[in-house]
């Protein structure tokens, strides 16, 4: 059986804010749960208003981007 890797909680936490690199407004959004899945991919789960939408890391900051 292929070994299980486990997400490193030192990267992004729970209900911290967050900003998504692409986003053009640059919106505060909370990550409201975070997936890990069998093959070792870890998605997030970011929350803005009523909308949540699935992200990798590298698509996510804890400072905005400005240089869009």
């Amino acid at each position: 059986m292929e070994e299980i890797r486990y997400y490193n909680p030192e990267k992004y936490r729970m209900g911290e804010l967050v900003y998504l690199i692409t986003d053009e407004l640059q919106q505060k959004r909370m990550i409201t749960a975070i997936r890990i899945h069998i093959n070792g991919s870890v998605l997030f789960s970011l929350s803005c208003g009523t909308t949540e939408t699935l992200h990798f890391a590298q698509e996510i900051s804890r400072n905005k981007t400005f240089d869009l």
